[in-house]
This record gives C-alpha cells, sequence and structure tokens, in this order.
C-alpha cells in the first residue's frame, strides 16, 4: 500500500494540512522578536516556534491589530501550568495579563524553547486564542516545562505577533509558519 493510502486509511481521510514557513529570524540581543507580516488573510491557524539560548528578562507573546504599529499590552486572559526538575508544580492564570502568553520569569540568562499554535488571527468574528507548550530555565525552579492557553476576548483581526523581551534581550531563532487546510 503506497504511503498516501496508508495516511488516508489511519487518518480516516483527514488531511491535517501542511507547515508553510512564513518568516524565520535569527536574533542577537534584541529587546523584540516581531512577525509583522503573518498572512493572517491566508491562514486562519499560525505556528510559531522558538528557540532562545538567552533570554536576559521575562518572554511574553503578544498581538497587534494594526500591522506591528504596537502590540496590545492589556485585556488577555491566560493561564499555566509547570512542573519542574525538582518535582515542584503549579499553575499561574489571570483574567487582566499584560500578553496572550509568559515564558518563564525574569532571570537572568536563561533558555527559553517552545512552540506556539495561533488560531483565528485574521476572522474579526472570533477571540484570537493561542495555546504552547515550553521549556524553560529558572534562577529557582531549574529546568522546567510549561503548557498554557490564552486569549484576547476581542472580536477584531490581529496582523502581527510578537515576543517581547521585557526590559531584557533575546538572543536565537524564531519561525513563524501557516497550517494550510486543504
Amino acid at each position: 500500500m503506497p504511503i498516501g493510502q496508508a495516511k488516508f486509511g489511519l487518518l480516516g481521510g483527514v488531511d491535517l494540512g501542511s507547515l508553510e514557513l512564513i518568516q524565520t529570524q535569527d536574533v542577537s540581543a534584541v529587546s523584540d522578536i516581531d512577525f509583522t507580516s503573518i498572512e493572517e488573510g491566508v491562514y486562519n491557524v499560525h505556528f510559531l516556534v522558538f528557540a532562545l539560548p538567552n533570554v536576559t528578562s521575562v518572554l511574553n507573546l503578544r498581538i497587534s491589530n494594526n500591522g506591528g504599529t504596537s502590540f496590545i499590552s492589556s485585556g488577555y486572559q491566560r493561564a499555566l501550568q509547570y512542573g519542574s526538575v525538582a518535582g515542584s508544580f503549579g499553575e499561574d492564570k489571570s483574567t487582566s495579563a499584560t500578553s496572550m502568553l509568559t515564558f518563564g520569569s525574569s532571570s537572568s540568562g536563561r533558555e527559553k524553547n517552545g512552540y506556539v499554535y495561533l488560531y483565528n488571527l485574521g476572522d474579526s468574528s472570533k477571540y484570537s486564542f493561542a495555546t504552547e507548550h515550553s521549556m524553560n530555565n529558572h534562577s529557582s525552579l531549574g529546568y522546567y516545562f510549561g503548557f498554557a492557553g490564552g486569549l484576547l476576548p476581542t472580536t477584531e483581526a490581529h496582523n502581527g505577533i510578537q515576543l517581547e523581551g521585557g526590559t531584557g534581550t533575546l538572543t536565537g531563532v524564531a519561525s513563524l509558519y501557516g497550517i494550510k487546510e486543504s
């Protein structure tokens, strides 16, 4: 049986789409990583992956409704669960957050790696929301995983994504993909 037929059989005829690269940014000591041409009219789902070996402050994800001229910094709702290599677990949640997602703490010189799915960014009739899974290095927790969800409860189109570095800098690579639906 050809592989295509096997895929069709295993997935029950469902085509999950394909990743199409929109942009990759390789940065060194920048305050933010902005994606301002996200093709929100083409893709209903975006996939952002980042590997940042040196983050000197907190890392947040924000979205824009004006092409990245500015990024929305209030009104988000989010919830995070985490677990550390030391065996501690916890949560962080907010109904009035300044970012859709947050990764790690404000510890200096720490690694932050992960991926984010963003939904409905270009659809002005739906809320924009995101889910993430990440691995971080924290000053007191050590290495820990986090998984979270966040949304902006406003029905408007969003056309920019920012990884915001707080008062510090970001070094590493981030890539934005669109998931093409067939």
